[in-house]
């Protein structure tokens, strides 16, 4: 899984039935994880949508001028890769615009480049603008 909050949520999900376990539910044994490890699978399935829903509605307000990605390899919610391969296929849409302009951090969480890399950031605007 991508997302340390969703293992922090699987971890907590199995503590608890783990401990109704041990106060009585015995004999349903892995059956009883089941519901829990459905709504984790539902839960990060849920995410994934509405990353894909957001960079679809975002590529194509984007292929109406230049653009600029600012990301992060160390972003918690969007991998890096997928920020790349929307840029990409919004160079192949739009060739006309130029190539979208990219700069990627190794340590940054999620829109916090501007907090942990406040010179940067403003610098990369700056020559982009």
């Amino acid at each position: 899984l991508r997302f340390p909050w969703l293992r922090a949520l699987a971890a907590a999900l199995l503590l608890a039935r783990a401990a109704a376990l041990a106060h009585g539910a015995r004999g349903r044994g892995w059956r009883a994880l089941l519901p829990n490890l459905l709504v984790l699978l539902g839960l990060y399935l849920a995410g994934e949508v509405r990353t894909q829903r957001f960079l679809s509605t975002f590529e194509k307000e984007s292929a109406q001028r230049p653009a600029l990605y600012v990301y992060s390899e160390a972003d918690e919610l969007v991998d890096y890769r997928v920020v790349e391969a929307s840029a990409r296929r919004r160079d192949r849409r739009r060739p006309d615009l130029g190539p979208c302009r990219m700069h990627r951090w190794r340590q940054s969480p999620h829109v916090a480049h501007l907090e942990n890399h406040p010179d940067d950031y403003r610098a990369v605007l700056a020559a982009f603008l």
